[in-house]
């Protein structure tokens, strides 16, 4: 995940803005598993 920010072309606007990412993870019933964060330290 963190390879795709840190090269797809489509998220350079948000690393330019130094976002913190946060991506939520739901199993088949729609109940959350789990929250991954990329911070910019990781993707700069």
């Amino acid at each position: 995940m963190i390879n795709i920010v840190k090269t797809s072309p489509d998220m350079k606007a948000f690393r330019d803005n130094n976002v913190i990412m946060d991506y939520y993870y739901n199993d088949v019933n729609g109940e959350f598993i789990t929250k991954v964060s990329i911070t910019p330290d990781e993707y700069k």
